[in-house]
């Protein structure tokens, strides 16, 4: 079951912040949006490669500073806090959106990112992977486009019966073929349509669901989503709170959800903090 469920979320939890950014894509003022995302991926990349000196330097162990420029050298694996990647490849993902917005209407852009997606998705499939996430990035432009080109289609219909039935059917679909599947590395075994039908479904669903929560339990939720930026680019660095809840219990089940509690109660300050002092550092 756990592995079932771990197949299912990873098929779509990175598309989903795709679509979340195409929602809110205005083609206006490019180099201020890629600095925007460049700023927070240099910063906490940095902090993260310093907090892994530290760590080896007390540890008495060897440190590989060569490591460093891995992702500067267009590397997509075996760096430091490794999720910042999102952010290289949705500066990409803009920077296209933005030339594709200019030059074409919107059912010649929506078919351009679908066919760039298939594009992207091959490259994966017969694993010849480019530098930078590039080919990420064309995997992932389909999600982007037809949420900017379609929002106003896709907020109309936002509530929490569509939602549900959204989720029903992305479930039903999943199981016809389970499996891992990894965006940041570009492995999709399911294949292109199962895995964009999927991704699709699935995201508006929980958009549609979570869209509809109010209470005391949206405004927590509020919270998280306007700060996902901090968290996607800080919890790599909590994880080890995640290990401490393995050494110390033997339900896999239980130690997923304490990790997750763990870190998501340590993350409250620290969005507060950067909002507070450091709001350049997340492009603000």
């Amino acid at each position: 079951m756990l592995h079932y469920g771990g197949g299912y979320i990873t098929t779509f939890y990175m598309p989903l912040f795709f679509i979340m950014s195409g929602l809110f894509f205005k083609p206006t003022n490019l180099l201020v949006k890629v600095r925007r995302l460049m700023i927070p991926y240099c910063f906490f990349y940095v902090l993260a490669f310093g907090l892994y000196v530290l760590k080896m330097y007390f540890k008495h162990q060897t440190i590989d500073l060569f490591n460093f420029f891995v992702p500067f050298l267009g590397g997509t694996n075996n760096y430091q806090n490794t999720p910042v990647w999102f952010l290289l490849a949705l500066a990409e993902i803009i920077v296209l959106a933005y030339v594709i917005s200019s030059l074409f209407n919107k059912y010649q852009g929506v078919l351009l990112g679908i066919v760039l997606g298939f594009t992207g998705y091959l490259f994966g499939k017969y694993e010849y992977h480019l530098p930078y996430y590039f080919d990420v990035a064309l995997l992932n432009m389909p999600f982007f486009l037809v949420a900017y080109y379609y929002r106003s289609v896709i907020l109309k219909y936002v509530n929490m019966v569509n939602g549900i039935l959204f989720l029903i059917f992305s479930v039903g679909i999943y199981l016809i073929s389970p499996g891992f599947t990894n965006v940041s590395q570009n492995y999709i075994p399911m294949g292109a349509v199962l895995f964009f039908l999927i991704s699709f479904t699935s995201s508006l669903g929980l958009i549609c669901v979570l869209k509809s929560i109010n209470g005391s339990c949206g405004t927590i939720l509020s919270f998280f989503g306007k700060n996902s930026l901090v968290i996607m680019c800080t919890h790599i660095m909590l994880m080890s709170l995640a290990s401490f809840c393995e050494v110390h219990i033997d339900n896999i089940y239980i130690v997923n959800i304490a990790g997750l509690c763990a870190i998501l109660f340590i993350e409250i300050p620290i969005c507060f903090i950067i909002n507070k002092y450091g709001r350049v550092l997340i492009g603000k």
